[in-house]
């Protein structure tokens, strides 16, 4: 198969490329990132991700029988919004269209709604709803939170608390969150790709922990001391900025974490991945959390 990827150079899509080429599958990169040494063997071409220009990206998927979309942007930074993002989204699908793509497999979110107060989640809803009319066979999948060695969320906490005496997250910490590796999830696209059923899966690993379960879980692999307490969220919010001025980066939105502490990245679906994230930390302790995961520096830099 040939396969169009957005985000073959990103953290999901680089594992899903990963997979695709050690089967003997065609690929072509969507991307706004310049080709790395280590691009997986089977990416035959590299085009930009500029939704600027329809034709371009039309023209780079045609000869594709699938497109796999990682696409979407965490907060809003400068210019990129997410009601841009969702803007974006539906010139993909366009394009995909016009290029005779056959079926999208599509990264989503666990438990859009049209109706959240978020616009991450709202935009998700609504580029999942346009992906359906699209007439195109699809699989939309939707995980929490993905871990690995490049990942966002579980590595700064990781850092965080090696280096700092306290952490403090919002609420009362016992809300939901339900992480699954990225190989796992790289699996699922690749079973996603092979299959012709339109589907949507929830996209979450054998473990379920409340937020403070899995602070205290990574405080304890990491051998960190650290206070661990909660806060009503503005103050944790005001507390994050202060880490994003340390950092250079948006450690939380506001919207993040008003949406964590509903406990929207929790689930009672049956598990879809199998790695446990507690073995896996247990397995990489002492590199999980030694640097920082900047995401401006990833996609917006």
């Amino acid at each position: 198969m040939k396969i169009a990827v957005t985000g073959a150079y990103g953290f999901s899509g680089k594992y899903a490329a990963r997979l695709f080429s050690n089967e003997g599958h065609e690929i072509v990169a969507l991307t706004s990132k310049r080709r790395p040494p280590d691009a997986p063997p089977g990416v035959i071409e590299t085009y930009p991700l500029d939704f600027g220009d329809s034709t371009g990206l039309t023209a780079a998927m045609l000869g594709c029988d699938t497109l796999v979309n990682t696409y979407w942007i965490r907060y809003e930074h400068k210019g990129s919004t997410h009601l841009k993002a969702v803007e974006n989204s539906k010139i993909l699908i366009e394009s995909a269209i016009r290029a005779k793509i056959k079926r999208i497999v599509h990264v989503s979110i666990l438990n859009p709604s049209a109706d959240s107060p978020s616009p991450y989640y709202r935009g998700k809803a609504e580029v999942e709803a346009a992906i359906k009319a699209s007439g195109l066979s699809y699989a939309v999948l939707r995980p929490a939170v993905l871990f690995g060695d490049e990942d966002i969320l579980i590595n700064n906490i990781a850092y965080f608390l090696r280096r700092y005496p306290a952490l403090v997250y919002p609420g009362d910490g016992s809300y939901g969150i339900r992480p699954i590796f990225v190989e796992d999830f790289a699996a699922l696209i690749y079973a996603a790709v092979q299959s012709t059923e339109s589907y949507v899966l929830d996209a979450v690993g054998r473990e379920n922990f409340t937020f403070r379960e899995l602070v205290l879980l990574i405080r304890s692999v990491t051998g960190s001391r650290a206070i661990v307490k909660g806060a009503e969220n503005r103050l944790a919010f005001r507390l994050t900025k202060m880490l994003s001025a340390i950092t250079g980066d948006l450690v939380l939105s506001w919207d993040e974490i008003v949406q964590l502490t509903s406990g929207v990245l929790s689930c009672d679906s049956p598990a879809t991945g199998e790695t446990k994230l507690s073995e896996w930390l247990a397995e990489n302790k002492d590199k999980v959390g030694v640097n920082y995961h900047s995401e401006t520096a990833r996609h917006f830099q």
